[in-house]
């Protein structure tokens, strides 16, 4: 009979309740398939810090290396919250994670039928099933980074430092798109790359091993077509797929903006024009599109809706959502564009100059008229505009 050694580490709060009860599950499974299991207890956490007075004692973690596998309960609770923050309960719990280099967390979420109804998810995410698996890194990042207090101009002040090293990401990626080969292949890496510069090295990382196991490249400038179905050679069921995964709130929320985009608009309202957002989005992101653009400080700027591309998912009635025979009614002056799809209503509006912000899938575009001109980047838009509006003040002192 094959024999196994595991350490036990119950730890605090409902932690001794839940390990006993999946002790008494590994008994059960030992006895149906024939191994024995011999289990040593071990302290951590606030009973290590209470039995021996450190959080991670090094007879814990001596017992967790000599072991084939470690039950681990929960680790914490009010009554060591007054403990320094190297004596806390936690420091024995980011301890043993480091001890045993213990960089991948697996953390599964599924919905079990009788608990849909209890589920805080709408029926419409949760579908016929929920199985998520979230891969999350445990050695690296702000947990492990350097962190203290300091006095900055007379005031107390406090950091905490994230940093992540290659290597890092690389081992916790892969261990992600190994979960996804064994699940439904698809893999979602969450970063904050618009914002962080470790999520941007965690980004590229991540991309370049998608690269190196699957030869998938994705490069921005190589996307030709404003369609994306076509772009990659999608099928519907993926475009649609991709386009509802596109419009999720974080999705949208986590969008860079065009360098310098906001300081023209802003100065065009300034100057007393009247400037709208008008986009093919689903009406179903109004709230985040708004958000964004309120984040962005263009809260001035409202946002319109159209169906321009005659997808019926974003067709809804309200104030905001138009229909293309309402939107060739309105008057514009001016618009910016980078979707071949769309000359064709833009080119509803007489007398309008259309800069048509330069973009990997329009570059092979032939323009319809020579209303349409090609601008690199938003200084360029605005002095294209500057030349539109003088022309219109000389046109109308004639």
């Amino acid at each position: 009979m094959k024999e196994y050694q595991i350490t036990v580490l119950k730890g605090d709060g409902i932690g001794p309740e839940i390990v006993d009860q999946a002790i008494k599950v590994l008994n059960k499974t030992a006895e149906k398939f024939d191994f024995k299991v011999n289990y040593q207890e071990e302290y951590i956490g606030g009973a290590a810090i209470d039995a021996t007075g450190e959080p991670l004692p090094q007879k814990t973690v001596d017992s967790c290396k000599a072991s084939d596998a470690v039950i681990l309960g929960a680790v914490g609770g009010p009554k060591w919250d007054s403990l320094s923050g190297s004596q806390r309960p936690e420091a024995g719990l980011l301890g043993i994670r480091g001890a045993l280099g213990l960089y991948a967390n697996l953390r599964p979420a599924v919905i079990f039928e009788p608990l849909r109804d209890a589920s805080p998810l709408k029926e419409e995410i949760i579908g016929d099933a929920l199985d998520i698996m979230v891969v999350r890194e445990l050695t690296g990042g702000i947990y492990f980074g350097q962190r203290g207090r300091d006095t900055v101009d007379g005031v107390e002040s406090a950091f905490d430092t994230e940093r992540y090293s290659v290597k890092e990401v690389e081992r916790i990626a892969r261990i992600g798109f190994e979960m996804a080969q064994k699940r439904n292949k698809r893999l979602c890496s969450v970063d904050k790359a618009n914002v962080l510069e470790s999520s941007r090295l965690w980004r590229e990382t991540v991309t370049k091993i998608a690269k190196e196991l699957f030869n998938i490249d994705v490069p921005y400038r190589e996307v030709q077509f404003f369609n994306l179905q076509k772009s990659f050679d999608l099928s519907g069921e993926q475009y649609d797929e991709l386009m509802k995964v596109g419009h999720i709130p974080e999705n949208l929320l986590d969008y860079e903006e065009t360098p310098g985009a906001s300081e023209v608009i802003n100065k065009w309202v300034d100057e007393g024009h009247e400037v709208f957002v008008v986009t093919g989005r689903p009406f179903d992101s109004y709230e985040p599109s708004r958000r964004w653009l309120d984040e962005h400080h263009l809260n001035r700027i409202p946002i319109y809706f159209v169906d321009k591309y005659g997808r019926e998912m974003f067709k809804q009635d309200h104030t905001y959502n138009l229909t293309l025979e309402e939107l060739y009614c309105m008057h514009f002056d001016f618009a910016i564009e980078d979707s071949p799809a769309a000359f064709e209503h833009v080119q509803h509006f007489n007398d309008c100059k259309v800069a048509v912000y330069d973009r990997p899938w329009n570059k092979q575009v032939e323009f319809p008229d020579e209303s349409f001109v090609r601008c690199l980047d938003w200084q360029e838009i605005d002095r294209l505009w500057q030349q539109q509006a003088a022309f219109q003040i000389a046109d109308l002192s004639i």
